[in-house]
């Protein structure tokens, strides 16, 4: 005798209902279960409350919206200067650093009416027009804070190990910048938001902007829903309040918790009797980059109807609301559920809302048990100094810390700061050609993959052996050029070299503005493989070896063979005399070369080239002082990457593609900047004469470095909303000039200091810059978020300005710091 054994399997639901798939479904139930027809012990056969309302309703009138008058708006407008005057922390934002005596009593009447009337209203007039988005934020939060005193957190405490507790989110769609399949909130796309509830008791969104098309707010009332669903289908009713698998996606503590979706509260002395229904669909559904989970229990056939049910009803009975710019909806959370109509954004037209969760002590609602430990982890002890705005909009985190995604930059750098001490040697055995080939294909291979993985370990890899691959054509380069010239005339060439590497330092994020804003980030990486092979192809068919011995290692070699096809043949070298001078003999011709005699075996070059940089680095103090010098600079351009786009998106308004061409001044001073030092040297050469000692190369660093630091002063000072734009984007340039000059300055003299070891000078100085500046990125925007921009730039600017002494104390000084270097001195005899 066997017993069958039923495997429970996940229903046919997916996060976008199908009407047909409910209505068979619900055929199907009704056909072959028994379903109840009585509601669970308890729960009302209907609700009587101003919170029952039809949507059709709702649109005919429009008292559910207060507008703002002249006089309030300016009241909220001397809140806001009142609380910058302050000089307070976002998190401090309340009822008593944001005062609007005359207002407040009305806010108060809102509140009252989300809690216990219809549920909602629309708050109608701020000018966001006339404020930066911080300021924007600040008077968000400041007259929200007269209807909810408490922000809830909106990120799970598992992604903020850092205690921090973020309390405002962006809701927009971010598939432009980012992968579908990385995103699992439905509010960071385009497409339609089925109903549903959020955590918190008061739900409010701030339109920034409202899109070109489409993009409507929703709202239904669930009292209504439960009142239908109550008469005509009890069993949805009992089927809500039972215990549901809710998924905890992937956390490792808690991979779901069971709960009921439907909760009743009865009647008190003091309070109504009241039902919450608290559910978001993807919970139980997935969504994109959160498929539902596999190792969890499914739900059931009559929990997917049960989705089905809450959604179409609630979308039946809904009312649309229109948002206009700054517009700010306030909803009970507990009792409304909203949704959101799909939209079409375009470019000056992108749908952009804020969004806090609020709680009014005086109002609120008792929270159910099940609830209590959520309700915790929205509004549980969250710190005034630990509260977060985000100024931009980014991913809802599904994993681990925002702070992983900059870890790309830092692992190419460290990729590109390790490299050459490795591969250097290998130039010296093969020659320039063969490195650059297998480097560019290394390279183009590694864009690759950085455009097609969908594993962030993936991306790292790649991201690490691209850096190994571009590491080759940076440090190798200067080597190029010191064969094809002589000492006196490599000035103008390494500028050329110098100022384009710089310049397409500029360029990248230029580019790459554009092409994020209009397609995808991977098509980032695609473009760039384009152009890379394109490169390779050229190097391969054009490029012809420039490597002096191993030139002359190869006509020897062929040399040989062609003396050993005459020795085949009978033909022999040189018929020469004997010591005795009596007999001739035959001798044979093979040429050699000095270099490849003296040259020590692969595993000693390595050796070396591991060990000598790393040497010199901490026993030359030229070599250490011009080392930090140069890294210092190189960490200050990285960190242009990410401070430009945060103080130009954040109190400026661009957008991504604006914000990147602010890079365009960058790549301008370059420009400006490598004319310049091709020049400055003849000019200067016609009126006066400059010593032929390595400080020659450090007169003009000594003056134009200070561009460096004084552009970090001007960018951070100019950084003020009230400040044209322009201001600190010319300041970008003047920094930039700055570090061509410091770079040039590094390389020339370390190359005429140290001659045939100027290589390991420069290689361990290349280190020091590329592991600095790989750094910076880490650390940007808590630096400029936490000092503040004018006080960032002002500390990066006072060290830029002490490092500016270095030039100075070697032109004075440095013909007896290198006559006390027993390498220099060496060197120069």
């Amino acid at each position: 005798m066997s017993v069958a054994v039923q495997t429970l399997v996940q229903p046919d639901i997916q996060y976008h209902p199908d009407y047909e798939k409910y209505t068979a479904r619900k055929a199907r139930r009704e056909a072959t279960e028994q379903l109840s027809k009585t509601l669970p012990d308890g729960f009302p056969q209907k609700l009587e409350s101003p919170l029952v309302w039809e949507g059709k309703d709702v649109e005919k009138r429009d008292d559910w919206i207060y507008r703002l008058n002249d006089a309030q708006r300016e009241e909220i407008d001397a809140a806001l200067k009142s609380f910058q005057a302050q000089n307070l922390s976002l998190g401090n934002i309340n009822q008593d650093t944001f005062p609007l005596p005359t207002l407040r009593p009305t806010l108060r009447s809102l509140s009252n009416e989300i809690h216990n009337g219809r549920g909602f209203f629309v708050l109608r007039g701020l000018d966001i027009d006339r404020y930066t988005r911080e300021e924007n934020i600040i008077v968000y939060a400041g007259v929200s804070s007269h209807i909810g005193n408490i922000r809830g957190r909106q990120e799970d405490r598992r992604f903020t190990p850092d205690g921090g507790s973020v309390v405002l989110s962006h809701i927009k769609d971010l598939t432009r910048t980012s992968e579908a399949n990385a995103i699992g909130a439905p509010s960071n796309t385009a497409d339609k938001q089925v109903f549903h509830t959020d955590s918190g008791d008061i739900i409010s969104l701030l339109c920034l902007h409202p899109a070109a098309e489409g993009g409507e707010s929703q709202i239904s009332s669930s009292w209504l829903v439960y009142n239908i669903l109550a008469k005509e289908r009890p069993d949805l009713i009992r089927t809500l309040s039972e215990p549901w698998p809710v998924d905890g996606f992937n956390d490792p503590v808690k991979p779901y918790t069971t709960r009921p979706l439907l909760y009743h509260q009865k009647a008190t002395g003091t309070t109504p009797e009241r039902v919450l229904i608290q559910y978001a669909r993807r919970y139980f559904t997935g969504f994109l980059a959160q498929p539902r989970s596999t190792n969890i229990p499914p739900i059931s056939e009559a929990q997917a109807e049960a989705l089905d049910a809450l959604h179409f009803l609630a979308e039946e009975h809904s009312a649309a609301l229109d948002f206009q710019k700054g517009d700010v909806q306030y909803i009970n959370n507990l009792s409304i559920f909203h949704a959101r109509k799909g939209f079409r954004d375009e470019p000056d037209k992108e749908r952009h809302l804020l969004r806090l969760w609020l709680r009014d002590p005086e109002n609120a609602w008792a929270t159910p048990e099940p609830l209590c430990e959520r309700w915790e982890n929205v509004y549980g002890n969250v710190k005034v100094e630990e509260q977060i705005f985000p100024l931009q909009p980014k991913l809802r985190k599904t994993v681990g810390s925002s702070v992983v995604y900059n870890l790309s930059i830092t692992i190419f750098c460290i990729g590109f700061a390790l490299a050459p001490m490795v591969l250097a040697p290998f130039s010296e055995l093969n020659g320039r050609r063969p490195i650059f080939v297998v480097s560019g294909i290394v390279f183009t291979a590694c864009i690759i993959a950085c455009g097609g993985t969908h594993l962030f370990a993936g991306l790292l890899v790649a991201r690490f052996f691209q850096g190994v691959g571009a590491s080759t054509f940076s440090t190798m380069v200067g080597g190029v050029i010191s064969d094809i010239y002589h000492a006196e005339d490599r000035n103008t060439p390494m500028a050329l070299f110098s100022g384009a590497a710089l310049f397409g330092t500029g360029l990248a994020p230029l580019l790459s503005s554009v092409i994020v804003y209009h397609t995808t980030w991977r098509w980032i990486y695609y473009s760039h493989a384009i152009v890379s092979a394109v490169f390779v192809v050229i190097i391969f068919f054009f490029f012809k070896e420039t490597r002096g011995s191993v030139i002359l290692s190869r006509k020897a070699h062929a040399l040989n063979k062609y003396y050993e096809a005459l020795e085949d043949a009978g033909h022999f070298g040189v018929i020469m005399a004997d010591e005795s001078g009596e007999k001739q003999r035959t001798k044979r011709i093979r040429w050699k070369v000095k270099s490849d005699e003296q040259r020590a075996s692969l595993g000693q070059m390595i050796s070396i080239s591991l060990y000598r940089p790393f040497h010199m680095l901490f026993t030359e103090p030229v070599v250490f002082f011009f080392s930090l010098w140069a890294a210092f600079s190189w960490a200050v351009l990285y960190l242009q990457f990410g401070s430009v786009p945060l103080i130009f998106q954040t109190n400026h308004g661009f957008n991504v593609e604006q914000s990147g061409a602010v890079f365009t001044s960058m790549c301008v001073a370059v420009i400006i900047a490598t004319l310049i030092s091709i020049y400055q040297e003849r000019v200067v050469s016609r009126f006066v004469k400059l010593p032929n000692t390595p400080e020659k190369r450090l007169y003009f660093a000594c003056v134009q470095a200070v561009l460096m630091p004084a552009g970090l002063f001007w960018f951070g000072w100019s950084s003020y909303p009230s400040v044209h734009w322009i201001a600190p984007a010319l300041a970008v340039g003047c920094a930039t000039m700055g570090i061509l000059s410091i770079y040039l300055a590094v390389f020339n003299y370390l190359a005429d200091t140290y001659h045939r070891f100027a290589s390991s000078a420069i290689a361990a100085q290349s280190c020091c810059r590329n592991l600095l500046g790989g750094a910076f990125p880490l650390v940007t925007h808590a630096l400029f978020t936490n000092l503040g921009y004018p006080a960032a730039s002002s500390l990066l600017g006072g060290i830029g300005a002490a490092l500016t002494l270095v030039p100075w104390v070697l032109s004075f000084y440095g013909a007896k710091i290198r006559a006390k270097s027993k390498l220099a001195s060496e060197l120069a005899h």
